[in-house]
């Protein structure tokens, strides 16, 4: 897969296609981060504004949460929080 990211969720014994944008964001998360770090890193990779950025990683976040893929992490650990 070139063109983004395949997830293999052995806990629930599925795969999660991921496009492109997503995959990136995916990868961005190897290590906890802020919100904002997130979105900093996103906006090197992709020409969008800050604000279109904010909303589609946020709704992102939420998916991945949703679905169990994706923890918030305490906001001192530098988590992919709202703060």
């Amino acid at each position: 897969m070139d063109t983004g990211v395949l997830i293999i969720d052995a806990a629930q014994a599925r795969f999660v296609d991921l496009n492109h944008a997503a995959g990136h964001f995916w990868q961005l998360l190897v290590y906890p981060r802020s919100l904002r770090s997130l979105i900093a890193a996103a906006r090197e990779s992709f020409d969008i504004d800050a604000e279109t950025c904010r909303l589609e990683i946020e709704q992102w976040l939420d998916d991945m949460m949703e679905q169990g893929l994706v923890i918030r992490a305490p906001a001192e650990a530098g988590a992919a929080s709202r703060a």
